[in-house]
């Protein structure tokens, strides 16, 4: 089944993830499960990709970080006339965080 499957391109390596054991281990439902994967690859109704995760990510995706990906999302998003009216309103405004008063005084007497 390894030689099948590696006319399509797909690795041991990859075999193991998916079933994520070794491949000498194999049972007969996994073997049939493989068997029905070839098949649909061999009649062109599936890509290895659909089946198997690819072995490495391209360089692109390895070095896109957390806040990269975050500011790519919030430069699509666009707001409307009305947010960017509401934000500017709210741009003026000064906040300040006021600590409560203590709930007994400044003092606490237990005793």
């Amino acid at each position: 089944m390894l030689e099948k499957l590696g006319t399509f391109g797909i690795t041991k390596l990859q075999i193991e993830k998916r079933l994520r054991h070794r491949i000498d281990t194999l049972n007969g439902p996994e073997y049939l499960a493989l068997g029905k994967i070839y098949q649909s690859l061999k009649d062109g109704m599936a890509t290895p990709d659909d089946y198997f995760e690819p072995e490495e990510k391209p360089e692109a995706e390895k070095k896109t970080s957390v806040a990269e990906v975050a500011k790519k999302a919030a430069e699509k998003i666009k707001k409307s006339p009305a947010q960017e009216a509401v934000a500017k309103m709210f741009d003026n405004v000064k906040t300040e965080i006021i600590d409560p008063p203590p709930p007994y005084g400044d003092k606490l007497d237990i005793f």
